[in-house]
């Protein structure tokens, strides 16, 4: 996968992980951090990086 197409997010700072990822998550994924960007949260996990659009 080509990074250029996150180049326009930028995480802004740590906040807590949304309750409702729960209901993306795969069997035994567990998310690890979340991060603000302009409009939604990047949740990171331990299989993937998630792009929440609120």
């Amino acid at each position: 996968m080509a990074l250029e197409k996150f180049e326009g997010w930028t995480f802004y700072q740590p906040c807590p992980i949304p309750d409702d990822i729960q209901s993306v998550l795969a069997v035994n994924e567990q998310p690890s951090c979340a991060f603000k960007t302009v409009r939604d949260a990047a949740v990171f996990t331990n299989y993937r990086l998630i792009i929440r659009d609120s």
